[in-house]
């Protein structure tokens, strides 16, 4: 659309991001004058879409109430031209992806501050009650500070995760069919019982994605890139990903254990709470941070 324009009480001024189901335009709130970042739904197409509308919404309302300081506030949702929306706190950064693409996610002590303030971010919302359901990646911001904030866009939940919902996922991909990278990522986020049976989201599907998120962040590569759609099927079925990138990383020796323990394929076999996360990574933090004292 062109741009500057009116969307309900928001003046939309400039495209920050897109992906295949929403937009996000840098804003100003023209009933407070604060500048925000506004998150459209875009494919809303229907009485198909009614129930995707109906959880973004009843997310948004949810996400309003966390409070941390590591969570990126959300001031206002709603509809507004028959799109679902949601207004934001605008931050200045990168996402965790780009930063990754970029090298600007430093050295194994700042990984694992990052991997630490999203972890507690992430326990905040679970200690409310609150799964999150969709983390990945690009839900992690990385202000210009440094500081690390948990983007709470599960709400907006993908297509893919839809025919989960809708019990479509019981399949065979074609052997040759090539995964795009929204999809392959999905895939590779997606816990094995809920890509097989369409499991209910419990804290232990975060704690699985999150462990995806990890071998991402320290290691600076996704598992399993480039595959067929059979081939990502089978080893989220049933393989682990190479440890070999994580060790050439750097990777502290307990964090790698902890990455294996959040993507075991059971659910009953991985940790079963962000707490535990969050203590292995403040023990690395705090044995680094020595380490370092030492050196100096």
């Amino acid at each position: 659309m062109p741009l500057p324009v009116r969307f309900g009480r928001y003046e939309l001024q400039g495209l920050l991001d897109e992906g295949g189901e929403w937009h996000v335009y840098e804003a100003v709130d023209r009933t407070t004058g604060r500048d925000v970042a506004v998150k459209i739904l875009t494919t809303i197409d229907g009485n198909h879409d009614e129930e995707r509308k109906r959880r973004f919404l009843q997310g948004a309302r949810l996400a309003v109430s966390i409070q941390h300081d590591n969570v990126i506030p959300v001031y206002d949702y709603g509809e507004e031209q028959g799109y679902p929306f949601l207004a934001v706190e605008l931050s200045r950064g990168a996402d965790l992806p780009d930063a990754i693409r970029n090298g600007h996610t430093g050295d194994a002590a700042n990984r694992t501050r990052i991997a630490f303030e999203a972890a507690r971010a992430l326990e905040f919302v679970h200690q409310r009650g609150i799964i999150h359901g969709e983390i990945g990646p690009e839900n992690i911001f990385l202000e210009q500070s440094g500081r690390a904030k948990l983007l709470y866009f599960g709400i907006a939940q993908s297509k893919y995760a839809d025919l989960c919902h809708a019990g479509c996922l019981d399949w065979q991909p074609a052997p040759r069919v090539v995964a795009n990278e929204r999809l392959c990522s999905w895939f590779i986020l997606t816990p094995p019982e809920q890509l097989t049976g369409c499991a209910a989201v419990t804290p232990r599907t975060d704690v699985y994605r999150f462990g995806m998120v990890l071998y991402e962040l320290f290691s600076g590569v996704k598992p399993w890139n480039g595959a067929t759609l059979a081939r990502l099927y089978s080893v989220v079925l049933h393989e682990m990903p190479e440890v070999q990138p994580l060790v050439a990383a750097g990777t502290p020796r307990p964090v790698v254990e902890l990455i294996y323990r959040c993507l075991a394929k059971k659910p009953e076999e991985r940790l079963q709470s962000l707490g535990a996360i969050v203590e292995v990574l403040r023990e690395v933090l705090l044995a680094l941070d020595a380490g370092r004292n030492r050196a100096d």
